[in-house]
């Protein structure tokens, strides 16, 4: 009985904390879940989709590849739709899913079948296509297209084109580190190209997915990296600002996704705050995130990393710091804080996962304890690598073996912890 007042007692004190933003935010989850609310971003035209012949417009996200190896996948947000007889010219509002054929995708690509051969095609976010398609299910009217021909037009902008060709530059130094290269560049641009499907497999067996994916754990990282570096040289107002001018540049580089967003949106929130002598407690600023993210970008409250990303650090913020006082009384303070965001992340996003996949993996818990450590420790290092491998390139065959290294220390660990079974709905 003891155990349930106190239990009680924290719930009273939890909900009397509560403020008006959280309050906004609880309403706008029932509202968009609830009643399902139309997606802006949603593709419309006044032709059928499966008539569709040919489209012009903006590749509007990085071409990721799909489960199957065979496609990749992108948004596309076309200003010009023409019908087969190419008589007919439509207007178009919203966005399309394309899946090009990894033949044109992976032109440029180091080490790939299709590298030397092709057209100088770039299929990046910003790149202008004139493209045939096809819609890949004539019996819908889902927005999904299979590209068939494809006609590079240009870029956006001059910052655009840059960002393209970095990211093919850097996607050729990660080549020449072999399989730790493959798992840095997943983490520092989100392209799984070069992450063998075993080791991405294990990673969602062993309840690890959630690190491959870019998130705000990255960000964390790049944000404290950058403090104790410069901290004692520039000062805590200086060194605050050069963090969020990193946190940028590198949601930049990577590329929007709705986990990132929330990640960059949260930093910006705490930057500002401090600016203005503004205390806000971390739920706050999780709140506001979720307000201007869904103000900014509508489509991202269908996007299952958004949800999961949300859900995960409530978790953390609320389970996880309940639960962690009696976890401290035995497991030590470092140990009980990991321990319990995981349980906290677990607990609130168990429902979601159940629903969507149809299995949990509850060994997520404890995997993530040993991971994280070594992920971290990976990431930070080789951002350290390329630096000096920029600077000084005969360095890249000695730091691309310690990586690699490390590399086989991960995917042992996360090999391991895969083979417990998931508890399967």
């Amino acid at each position: 009985m003891e155990v349930v007042r106190n239990l009680q007692k924290k719930l009273n004190e939890f909900l009397s904390n509560f403020t008006l933003v959280n309050y906004i935010a609880i309403f706008s989850i029932v509202l968009i879940y609830g009643f399902s609310l139309k997606n802006v971003s949603s593709f419309s035209c006044l032709i059928e989709n499966h008539k569709i012949y040919s489209a012009q417009g903006l590749v509007a996200s990085n071409p990721v590849i799909t489960s199957s190896g065979k496609y990749y996948k992108c948004d596309f947000k076309p200003n010009l739709i023409k019908t087969k007889n190419d008589l007919s010219t439509f207007s178009s509002d919203g966005k399309i899913t394309l899946l090009f054929p990894k033949v044109i995708i992976e032109t440029h690509y180091p080490g790939k079948l299709y590298s030397t051969i092709g057209e100088s095609i770039f299929v990046e976010e910003g790149s202008i296509l004139n493209i045939q398609i096809e819609q890949l299910n004539k019996k819908t009217d889902e927005s999904f297209f299979i590209v068939k021909k494809v006609e590079f037009l240009g870029w956006k902008n001059f910052l655009s084109k840059i960002r393209g060709f970095f990211r093919l530059q850097f996607k050729r130094l990660m080549y020449m580190w072999g399989n730790a290269g493959g798992l840095l560049l997943a983490l520092l641009s989100s392209s799984k190209e070069y992450t063998s499907f075993e080791f991405s497999n294990a990673f969602r067996l062993a309840g690890l997915s959630h690190i491959l994916a870019l998130s705000g754990m990255h960000v964390s990282i790049f944000s404290t990296l950058t403090e104790k570096s410069f901290f004692k040289i520039l000062g805590k107002n200086k060194t605050n600002f050069l963090s969020l001018i990193i946190v940028l540049l590198f949601v930049w580089f990577a590329g929007i996704a709705p986990s990132l967003t929330r990640a960059m949106i949260s930093t910006i929130i705490i930057f500002i705050a401090a600016k203005l002598n503004l205390k806000l407690k971390i739920i706050d600023v999780l709140c506001l995130s979720f307000l201007i993210q869904l103000s900014i970008y509508p489509q991202d409250s269908s996007s299952i990393s958004f949800i999961l990303s949300y859900l995960a650090l409530f978790g953390i913020l609320t389970v996880g710091t309940y639960i962690k006082p009696f976890l401290t009384n035995f497991l030590g303070t470092t140990l009980s804080s990991s321990l319990s965001s995981s349980i906290g992340a677990v607990l609130v996003t168990i429902p979601v996962c159940a629903v969507i996949w149809g299995y949990i993996t509850p060994i997520g818990i404890i995997s993530t304890i040993f991971i994280s450590p070594l992920v971290t420790f990976f990431l930070i290092f080789g951002l350290i690598s390329v630096i000096i491998c920029l600077i000084f390139p005969f360095f890249t065959y000695p730091l691309g073996t310690i990586l690699q290294i490390v590399y086989y220390l991960i995917d042992n660990v996360a090999t391991f912890f895969a083979k417990v079974p998931p508890i399967i709905f």
